[in-house]
């Protein structure tokens, strides 16, 4: 059963292919997973790129009936939300708001979108991965991950092994997908419709919202993993505090079914830098639960601008 009620929320999205690889690039701060087994989720509105998991706002004045409807519709976001902050006199603000212009309705749409991120956060994390191939590992261009992702080069990768129960489930469950790249027009519009405070809809969205990015990221590949926020039987989060702030990680040392102990972990890829790290990262192998996990360390060639990996362990 996937972990929310409804028994499949995303039954109109795809369930994706079995990729053949998956990667993903870590600084020194994240050998947490290969020690505790966690895997941070990210929460959407603390990603980097401002575009991320925000839909566009339409380029014309919505129809009349279109905004009288989003402001009268109970199960609706933009009525939740505007009712909250209206609600001594809500229906004398939604009267003048439906004879705005596009400058006001733009504005309220662009609110719209970043609030329901924001509740949308509240709900659910996303974690990335890469598809790389064996040539793609070792061309130049990887130099650019290692160095943006992994701390510039101080860090490592970890291949994941995407038929580990761990990943064939999310993806059979369409919680697991690739990256669509998008030219500059094909960005998806806000449809206030769809919005609504159903978990089942928050999750509908950011399915769909984050299989999209602009394509000048298509060299990585990306796929993305969706997880609840909340501990569930197969799938358990931890929380962590720090400084004030919650992480929230999926914790694969807690999943119960599963053929080996961590074994959605492959192989480690150490980075041509990360001299202090080796030692941490071979300890960490070394242990039972990781006796299957294979470890490397990077080489820039002396001869052109590739990379190959010396096997450690």
């Amino acid at each position: 059963m996937a972990p929310e009620e409804d028994s499949d929320p995303l039954a109109d999205f795809p369930i994706a292919r079995s990729p053949p690889r998956l990667l993903r690039f870590f600084s020194p701060k994240g050998l947490s997973l290969l020690t505790r087994g966690h895997l941070r989720l990210t929460p959407p509105n603390e990603f980097n790129d401002p575009f991320e998991f925000c839909a566009a706002i339409p380029t014309t004045l919505p129809l009349e009936v279109d905004r009288m409807r989003w402001l009268r519709d109970a199960n609706g976001f933009l009525y939740a939300s505007h009712k909250q902050n209206h609600s001594d006199d809500y229906e004398t603000w939604a009267a003048l708001a439906l004879k705005q212009g596009m400058d006001f309705w733009s504005a309220m749409l662009r609110n719209l979108c970043l609030n329901y991120a924001k509740a949308v956060s509240h709900a659910y994390g996303v974690c990335c991965f890469m598809e790389l191939a064996d040539r793609e590992f070792t061309d130049p261009e990887i130099v650019h991950f290692w160095d943006r992702y992994a701390a510039g080069h101080h860090g490592f990768a970890v291949e994941f092994n995407p038929r580990a129960h761990l990943f064939d489930r999310y993806r059979k469950e369409r919680w697991l997908f690739p990256v669509s790249y998008k030219r500059e027009d094909q960005r998806s519009v806000i449809d206030p419709d769809k919005l609504t405070t159903d978990c089942n809809s928050m999750l509908r969205y950011l399915r769909k919202i984050a299989a999209e990015k602009f394509e000048t990221w298509k060299s990585e590949h990306e796929w993305r993993l969706i997880a609840p926020l909340k501990e569930s039987e197969d799938f358990p989060i931890t929380m962590l505090e720090r400084s004030g702030k919650s992480y929230f990680f999926l914790d694969l040392s807690r999943i119960k079914k599963k053929k080996v102990p961590f074994e959605a972990i492959a192989s480690v890829y150490l980075g041509c830098r990360a001299c202090k790290l080796k030692e941490c990262v071979l300890a960490a192998c070394s242990e039972p639960r990781l006796a299957h996990v294979s470890v490397f360390q990077a080489k820039p060639s002396d001869h052109d601008f590739t990379f190959s990996y010396k096997r450690l362990k």
